[in-house]
């Protein structure tokens, strides 16, 4: 008798031990978190309020470490907007808190229809580089392009930290070298909250309604996969190349993030996320 208590006294400690994973602080489900490292502040927790147009971060204690006030973007052909290279160094050398905020959205390639927003603004909102007629060049689809390229549209070279646009301006339009005046470190290839995919929904966010455009490959029908924020599958959908567009009613969709996928018989061909927010 006493060596079986000893043995379960033994296996409580032991699962004492082991099972240190403790709940520290809860967070908003509709407003996605991710951890950055900030060149001179270090790592902080970002949370993204795409409603609001708030960017909110975080000390790794929970306490408030910044919040900053987004401008609105277009929307009317795509996404409601996107951040990215949240930091303290790379556009500026003061020492606030910049990042790039953009809307690349554009028309189905028929209309030749083409909107959007691109600019580097500081903690406090002040615009500190303005390219409302560039878009990032990142993501190209083969499709679109000729060739695919997901790499980040800026990189650190032997000459310098450089920022590459695309301007869409008949005027002037073509590939936009900037240089910058920080250095692009690791974790900020990680700090990308965007919608990344080559034809993006609309209206989003959206309260009823939301068309997702597509365009097959390698195959004549597919299937369209959303899924909630937990990973959850919720809608599958057959579509086909007779459409370049599903249209769905989300009314019956509970408020938050949802992730959704296009693939054929071989491979997910795109990919993409959208907020219900009523």
């Amino acid at each position: 008798m006493k060596k079986l208590i000893v043995l379960l006294q033994v296996t409580l400690v032991s699962f004492l031990i082991n099972s240190q994973i403790t709940l520290e602080k809860s967070y908003s489900d509709n407003q996605g978190l991710s951890i950055i490292k900030l060149e001179k502040s270090g790592y902080k927790y970002s949370q993204y309020d795409l409603q609001n147009k708030i960017l909110k971060l975080y000390n790794l204690d929970h306490t408030i470490f910044k919040t900053i006030n987004l401008p609105t973007l277009p929307q009317e052909y795509g996404t409601d907007g996107s951040i990215t290279y949240i930091s303290e160094t790379l556009f500026n050398t003061d020492n606030k808190v910049e990042l790039l905020v953009y809307s690349d959205s554009w028309g189905p390639k028929s209309s030749n229809q083409n909107s959007g927003s691109l600019k580097v603004i500081n903690e406090d909102g002040t615009v500190i580089f303005n390219g409302d007629s560039m878009r990032v060049v990142e993501n190209r689809s083969t499709n679109l392009y000729g060739y695919n390229d997901n790499s980040q549209f800026i990189y650190n070279t032997t000459n310098g930290t450089k920022m590459i646009l695309w301007s869409y301006k008949k005027a002037d339009t073509g590939f936009k070298v900037f240089s910058l005046p920080g250095t692009l470190i690791a974790s900020l290839n990680e700090t990308t909250i965007e919608q990344k995919n080559s034809y993006l929904p609309y209206p989003n966010p959206t309260n009823s309604y939301l068309t997702i455009p597509y365009e097959l490959t390698k195959s004549n029908d597919g299937l369209l996969t959303i899924y909630d924020a937990h990973g959850r599958q919720i809608e599958l959908l057959q579509i086909d190349n007779n459409f370049k567009n599903v249209f769905i009613d989300i009314s019956k969709f509970q408020n938050g993030y949802y992730n959704y996928t296009i693939s054929n018989k071989e491979e997910i061909i795109d990919k993409g996320k959208f907020l219900v927010s009523k």
